[in-house]
């Protein structure tokens, strides 16, 4: 595995700035997707959210660790 891809949110919370959060890693980029057009999904049907939330994919490099 040479890459991950991390499903990633950020909300714009009341200082007026964005925060930045990890979700969920996938070794396999469609599974990534599928996992975001979830979260997208489940934070449109919760009407209580008050805050701006995005969500993107973040692809990254895997390495060995020793």
């Amino acid at each position: 595995m040479k890459q991950i891809y991390i499903v990633m949110s950020e909300e714009l919370l009341a200082d007026e700035e964005w925060h930045t959060e990890t979700c969920r890693a996938f070794d396999i980029k469609r599974d990534a997707e599928q996992f975001m057009i979830t979260l997208r999904q489940l934070y449109r049907e919760n009407k209580h959210y008050e805050n701006t939330t995005r969500f993107f994919i973040k692809k990254v490099p895997f390495g060995r660790v020793e």
